[in-house]
């Protein structure tokens, strides 16, 4: 009995290793998912999630840093698109005579590097061109 007790003990511990093994994978997996993703796109809560998993799991430490620090990039990134839209959205609904035309410019400029979306930059650069000319006359 001691023999056979002593291999079914180092058996389960074997399992469970490999489960913990299993789950660390999986998490590193997930992570890196959520780094091949640009900043823009990343789902913030969901990557914190698993980020948050894949601590709990016992990833390594320098795969949890570089992931953490594309979550932060990802926070960034997603609040200046966020101003920057919000932005253009006052411009277009500004009169023309109102638009302060250079710092239309520079806000459609940050909007374009923040990732904002064509549609929103296209009507913002017809605003600054309606101005223009309505300033001008």
């Amino acid at each position: 009995g001691t023999a056979e007790d002593i291999l079914g003990s180092a058996e389960s511990r074997v399992a469970v290793a490999t489960e913990a093994q299993s789950r660390r994978d999986s998490a590193l997996e997930t992570l890196r998912a959520h780094q091949e993703t640009p900043p823009l796109d990343v789902d913030v809560p969901v990557a914190q999630a698993d980020l948050k998993a894949a601590k709990g799991a016992g990833c390594d430490a320098s795969e949890l840093a570089d992931a953490s620090a594309h979550v932060k990039q990802a926070v960034s990134t997603q609040a200046k698109a966020g101003a920057a839209r919000r932005e253009l959205e006052q411009l277009s609904s500004a009169k023309s005579l109102d638009v302060d035309v250079s710092k239309s410019k520079a806000a459609i400029a940050t909007a374009r590097e923040s990732g904002v979306g064509a549609d929103a930059l296209d009507a913002a650069s017809l605003k600054v061109e309606e101005a223009e000319k309505a300033q001008a006359a």
